[in-house]
This record gives C-alpha cells, structure tokens and sequence, in this order.
C-alpha cells in the first residue's frame, strides 16, 4: 500500500477504495490534477479492516475537509492451496456410483461422499502427502488407495467400484438318528444335525420331523411330528439337536422319519433364503412294533 500523503510504501496492507463508485477519488490520490493542491492524510485502523483517506482542496477559498472510507486487508502472501479429484465408477464401464465415502489422510485429513454422477473433490490442501481411500458396502475398489505428493492441482484421481457376490448360506440335514425299530407309544431318543455348507451365515430357521409311510411330506408342512427351533447358524458351521419322541403309527409296518430343514409355509415362503434347497430333506427308515 502506497501512503498518498507522502508516498511511501507499507507493504503490511492493502486499501481499496473503490475510485470508480467515489467522484474524485482517484485523482485524489494520483494527483491526476497537479494544478490542484490536496492536503491528504491516511489512517488505519487495521483491526476492523478500515482505512480512510482525508483530503482538503488546499487552493480554495473556503477548504471544506473529506473523506473517503476504504477497506484494509493483510498482504502478507498466503500459502498455495491445491485440490484432489476424480471420479468413482461402477465397473470399468458403468456410470457413476454414488454415495461412496472417501476418506483423505496424509498432510491434511478429511472425508466426503461422491455426488449422483461419482464425482469428489478435496479443497485447500496445502502441499504433502495424501492418500485417498473409497469405501462403501457391498463393494470393493481398484485401485483400493490413491497416494501422492501434490504440488499442484490434481484431478482424476478415479477409482472403479466393483459389487460383491451375495453370501449365501445353504443348509443340509447331515445326521437323522433314529431308532430301526420303535415300540408304539413308547419314548425313544433321536437327533437331527445341520450344517451350513453355504458362504453366508443363517439367520433363525426350523427343521420339522415328518413320520410317514410315504417317502414325501404333506407340501403345506402340516402334521409334523416335532418342529424343532435353531437360532441361526453361521458359514461352515453344523449344529445337533437331541430329544425324545413318542409315536403312534400301525403295528408291524414300515415307516420313514423324514426331517426337513427351512420347510417352505403355505405360501411357499422360507425364513432362511439359500442358495440351494435340493439337500433340505433327510430320511430314515423305521419300523414299528
């Protein structure tokens, strides 16, 4: 800033006065008219960001003083500040993913959403060492992190978003344990065992053990002989229940315990969806006495 009372220079601030809105102004402090004698003074007052400029005609008869308000602002240079940005597709073709969370760390930290179209951007990063990393459920990313040194604006920074398989459990009666022959009307122990041979975990499920001359089970899962309850079951896991059971039945004849795992209702719905239900059913062969 030029000090227009005697020339000298402040490099500590800037004034602007806006000339073109201030008739006079500019030739005030140009003195543009040298025929004309301006007694001109300046104060700051740099903790509200003001300057004014007061100023007399020193060549008229009647000196009227004025002044003109300006604003003041540091000049000191303020440090380069640089930008990070790119795009998040889905696939190496497909169009934009958004709401992918990506994550800044390095010199500065920071994290921020990608737009409806799979655009981001980071802002007034000052120069360093960054590192970007996307995230968002169900996917994994190619590259999985960007990392660099910035001394300038650096734009497709992208990554490609790619969804993963569903997880599926699929649930298998493994072990039937029950007795060759029965007595009618007689207690006698039995088991039933469940594996998850799936990738993905289960959530609550029933096995319904069916005791039947037939090698089928009425197909709306009514007349089970014992419905047994299981919590959940995780990938990979196997899981044995044990209990009594007490059945009637004719004498002397042939019959099968068929224990079905995840039975379909009435409406063909299943609490646990699988990726295969051809091994649900298990049977065994028992006769009564």
């Amino acid at each position: 800033m030029r000090n227009p009372a005697d020339g000298t220079v402040d490099p500590t601030y800037n004034v602007a006065c806006g000339s073109a809105a201030t008739p006079g102004l500019a030739k005030v402090l140009s003195s543009a008219n040298p025929a004309i004698d301006y007694d001109i003074s300046l104060a700051l007052n740099p903790s509200q960001g003001k300057a004014f400029v007061f100023y007399t005609d020193g060549l008229a008869a009647n000196p009227t003083p004025n002044m003109i308000a300006c604003t003041i602002s540091s000049s000191t240079p303020q440090p380069a500040t640089y930008a990070i940005s790119g795009t998040v597709t889905n696939g190496s073709a497909g169009p934009g993913l958004s709401g992918v969370t990506m994550t800044l760390s390095g010199v500065g930290t920071g994290s921020t959403t990608t737009a409806g179209s799979g655009n981001y951007s980071f802002t007034n990063l000052a120069a360093g060492n960054y590192i970007v990393t996307p995230s968002a459920p169900g996917y994994t990313f190619s590259p999985a992190t960007w990392s660099g040194n910035i001394s300038a604006d650096v734009s497709n920074v992208n990554f490609t978003g790619s969804s993963l398989p569903t997880l599926l459990p699929d649930l298998t009666i493994v072990g039937l344990v029950v007795p060759g022959v029965v007595t009618r009307m007689t207690s006698f122990p039995a088991s039933v065992t469940v594996k998850n041979i799936g990738s993905g975990d289960a959530g609550p499920f029933t096995v319904k053990v069916y005791f039947t001359t037939g090698n089928t089970v009425p197909p709306n899962g009514a007349g089970a002989l014992a419905t047994i309850n299981f919590s959940g079951l995780a990938a990979g896991a196997s899981q044995t229940y044990s209990w009594n059971l007490i059945t009637a039945g004719a004498y002397h004849t042939q019959y099968n315990f068929i224990a079905v795992v995840n039975p379909p209702d009435s409406s063909g719905n299943r609490a646990v969806t699988e990726s295969n239900y051809s091994n649900n059913t298990k049977s065994a062969p028992s006769q009564v006495l």
